[in-house]
C-alpha cells in the first residue's frame, strides 16, 4: 500500500483556451458558463450560488471522471425544508435546530428567536434596512470584533457578512467552533446542509458569501473551543528517539531509492544519543513506523518530529489514519542546516485500527537526520506549530522628516533557514482603499529572544521614505513561505513630519506609484476529492491580464496565464474584463488551504488575493 500523493495533484482534464499561455499543456473545450437564476429569501439570500451554479455546469462535463456530486456549497437554490443541523449536533450538543426551506427560517431567525433567547444572551437586532449586515449597530449588548483584532471566535459568537452586489441585506452565521485556522459555522437560508466554514488567519475572517464585516460575542457565553487548556495523552510511538536502533522504523514509499541507518553520536543527536539519518535517490521516498492501535473519530492525534538537514532540503511529515478509507494530514518544510521541529495534526472523520506516522523526502541527495519523535492524542485540539509566520513588532518611529522606521521580528517555522519578506502598508490594510505598499526586504538580521531552533537571524530593521505626513498608520505583515498564509503583524501610528520640497516644486522623496492586483475567488467547491476553482484578477496599473497562480496548503499547484472567459464576470465583479483562471484538481483528505495570487505587472511580486478552505473526508 503506498498512499503517498502529492498534494495538489493537477487532473489531466484539458480546456480549450481563448488566450495565449506559456504553459505547454495543450489544447481542449471551452464552454461559457452561464449565471443561474438566485433563489431563496431577501433577508439572506444565498448569493454565491449564482456563480456556484454557473460553475457547476461547467464541471459536470467532466462528471464521470471524479465530480459525481458539488458539495453543500452549490447547493440547488433554496435549503430543503425540515432539520438541517439537530441542535444536539452542534454548540457541544446544546444548539437549537438549523432549520431550512426559507419563509420564516431567515438567518437571523437563528439566533434572534431562539439561539440566544435559550441562553438569556442579550439581544440580536437588525437595524440598517433590517438586513443581517446591520446586527453589530442593532446589538450594543454584544461586543465587537474586528476583522484585524486577532479575535479567535468560540461557540455561539455570531459571524457579520456584508451585503454584496447582489444581495443588499448580507449574511449571519452562528459559530461551531474554531479548530486550528477553520472557523464552523450553521446557518439559514444558504447551505443546503445548514453548516458552512470561514478560514481565520489571526488577522482576518474570510471563505463568506461576501466579506465579514465582523464577530460578536456576548459577555455571557462562556463556551469554549476543542483544545483549550486541554493537555496531549502519553507518547504512542516505538522507539522514538531511536535508542533501540533502527526497531520499529522501516522504509514505506519507494523503498529500493530509500537508505537509512541510525548513528550513536550523542553530539550530533538532539536527545539521547542515537538518530536516524536517511537519504533518497527519487523524489517522495520515506521511512516511518505503523502503530496499531484503535484510531478514534474526533480524537486529535499530533506527529512531532525533529529534523535536520546536511543542506537546506525540502521534506514532508505525514501522519495516516489507515484501515478503511485512509484519511491524512501533513505538514512540508524546508529544513536547515540545523534541529527544527515539525508538527502534524490529524483529526479523523471516521474509526480506523491502525496509524502510520511517515517522513517524505522530497530533495533527493540530502542527507536528514530525524530524532525525538513524538506521537500523542488529547479529546481535544493541541498546541501546534501554525504554518502561517509569526512575528512582531518592536518599535516604529520617523527618524527624519519624510521617512518612517520600523523595527520586528518575523519567522515561519515552515522554513526558518528562510527570512520572511516584510511588507508595509500605509493608511489603511491591504486590500483597503487608499492602502500603500512598501515591500521592506526581508528578516535577516540578528534578534534575540526567539527559538534556539529558528537561530537568530529573523530580525528587521527598515528605513523607508513616504510623501505622507502627520498622524501616519503603518501596517505590517509577513509573507507566507511554504503551506500557510501571510500574517498581519499589527499597526503602529507614526507621527512624520512633512519631506522638504526642493526647487522643482516635488518632494524630495517622491512616493513609488506601483498599486498591487486585486482579485478573488469567484468560486470554490469540492465533491470530497474532485475541486474545482474559477479566479480573476486584475491590476490597476495595467489593462493586460494579469498572471495567477494557485496554491494548495502553500505549495503551489498551477502558475498560468488566463485560460478561460467567464461571461459573467463583469456583473458579478464590477470589473470589465472576462479573462480568468478555471483550475480543476484533487485534494488530499484533511484541511485544504486554496489561494489565489496575483502578479503585479510593476515588479512587485506575487500579492496574495483570496483563500478558500475544504475538509476533505
Amino acid at each position: 500500500m503506498d498512499p503517498y500523493t502529492p498534494p495538489g495533484s493537477e487532473l489531466r482534464i484539458w480546456l480549450a483556451r481563448t488566450s495565449s499561455t506559456n504553459e505547454a499543456e495543450g489544447p481542449a473545450i471551452l464552454h461559457t458558463a452561464q449565471a443561474a437564476p438566485e433563489g431563496g429569501s431577501v433577508r439572506c439570500p444565498p448569493v454565491r450560488r449564482v456563480t456556484q451554479l454557473a460553475l457547476a455546469g461547467l464541471l459536470s462535463m467532466f462528471a464521470a471522471a471524479f465530480l459525481v456530486a458539488l458539495d453543500s456549497e452549490a447547493a440547488s437554490a433554496a435549503p430543503p425544508p425540515g432539520v438541517l443541523v439537530d441542535g444536539s449536533a452542534w454548540l457541544q450538543g446544546k444548539g437549537v435546530d438549523v432549520r431550512g426551506g426559507g419563509g420564516q427560517w431567515q438567518c437571523v431567525e437563528l439566533p434572534q428567536m431562539r439561539l440566544y433567547p435559550k441562553f438569556g444572551w442579550p439581544r440580536v437586532y437588525a437595524a440598517g434596512n433590517e438586513g443581517a449586515a446591520y446586527i453589530p449597530e442593532g446589538s450594543p449588548g454584544l461586543v465587537r470584533h474586528n476583522p484585524g483584532s486577532g479575535y479567535r471566535p468560540v461557540p455561539g459568537d455570531l459571524i457579520i457578512e456584508n451585503p454584496t452586489s447582489k444581495n443588499p441585506y448580507g449574511h449571519v452565521a452562528v459559530v461551531d467552533r474554531t479548530e486550528g485556522n477553520t472557523i464552523h459555522a450553521v446557518e439559514q437560508n444558504a447551505s443546503s446542509t445548514g453548516r458552512h466554514t470561514y478560514a481565520y488567519n489571526n488577522s482576518h475572517y474570510s471563505g463568506g458569501y461576501g466579506t465579514v464585516k465582523a464577530v460578536l460575542h456576548a459577555p455571557q457565553n462562556h463556551f469554549k473551543n476543542p483544545g483549550d487548556n486541554v493537555a496531549a495523552n502519553t507518547q504512542m510511538l516505538e522507539n522514538a528517539s531511536f535508542e533501540a536502533g533502527s526497531h520499529g522504523w522501516k522504509r514505506i514509499n519507494k523503498p529500493s531509492k530509500t537508505n537509512f541507518v541510525v548513528y550513536n553520536k550523542a553530539n550530533k543527536a538532539h536527545n539521547g544519543s542515537r538518530y536516524l539519518e536517511t537519504n533518497t535517490s527519487a523524489s517522495g521516498g520515506s521511512v516511518g513506523q505503523d502503530v496499531p492501535t484503535p484510531v478514534k473519530a474526533n480524537r486529535f492525534y499530533r506527529l512531532r518530529v525533529w529534523v535536520w538537514a546536511a543542506r537546506p532540503a525540502s521534506v514532508r511529515a505525514q501522519l495516516w489514519a489507515i484501515g478503511g478509507t485512509a484519511e491524512s494530514a501533513h505538514t512540508t518544510v524546508k529544513v536547515p542546516s540545523g534541529w527544527s521541529p515539525v508538527d502534524v495534526l490529524l483529526r479523523p472523520t471516521r474509526n480506523h485500527s491502525k496509524l502510520r506516522a511517515e517522513l517524505y523526502m522530497l530533495t533527493t541527495g540530502v542527507n536528514v537526520r530525524l530524532d525525538d519523535a513524538s506521537l500523542k492524542w488529547s479529546s481535544s485540539k493541541p498546541d501546534v506549530l501554525s504554518k502561517n509566520p509569526t512575528g512582531g513588532i518592536d518599535a516604529a518611529s520617523s527618524p527624519s522628516p519624510g521617512s518612517v522606521r520600523v523595527r520586528g521580528w518575523a519567522l515561519d517555522s515552515s522554513s526558518p533557514a528562510e527570512s520572511v519578506r516584510i511588507t508595509a502598508y500605509l493608511g489603511a490594510k491591504a486590500g483597503q482603499a487608499g492602502a500603500e505598499r512598501r515591500n521592506l526586504g526581508r528578516a535577516a538580521a540578528k534578534r534575540s529572544g526567539l527559538p534556539g531552533w529558528a537561530g537568530p537571524n529573523h530580525g528587521f530593521d527598515a528605513r523607508f521614505d513616504t510623501g505622507r505626513s502627520g498622524r501616519v498608520v503603518v501596517h505590517l505583515y509577513a509573507e507566507n513561505i511554504g503551506e500557510g498564509s501571510r500574517s498581519y503583524l499589527g499597526a503602529r501610528t507614526v507621527e512624520v513630519a512633512a519631506a522638504p520640497t526642493v526647487a522643482d516644486g516635488s518632494k524630495g522623496s517622491p512616493v513609488p506609484g506601483n498599486r498591487m492586483p486585486r482579485g478573488a475567488i469567484a468560486l470554490s467547491v469540492t465533491d470530497g476529492r474532485g475541486y474545482g476553482l474559477l479566479g480573476w484578477a486584475v491590476d490597476p496599473d495595467t489593462g493586460a491580464p494579469v498572471r495567477m497562480r494557485i496554491r494548495i496548503n502553500g505549495v503551489v499547484a498551477r502558475e498560468s496565464d488566463w485560460n478561460y472567459t467567464w461571461a459573467d464576470m463583469p456583473a458579478h465583479t464590477g470589473v470589465g474584463r472576462t479573462e480568468s483562471l478555471l483550475f480543476l484538481a484533487r485534494l488530499e483528505p484533511g484541511e485544504n488551504t486554496i489561494c489565489l495570487d496575483g502578479l503585479d505587472a510593476s515588479g512587485g511580486g506575487w500579492e496574495q488575493l483570496d483563500c478558500r478552505t475544504h475538509l476533505v473526508k
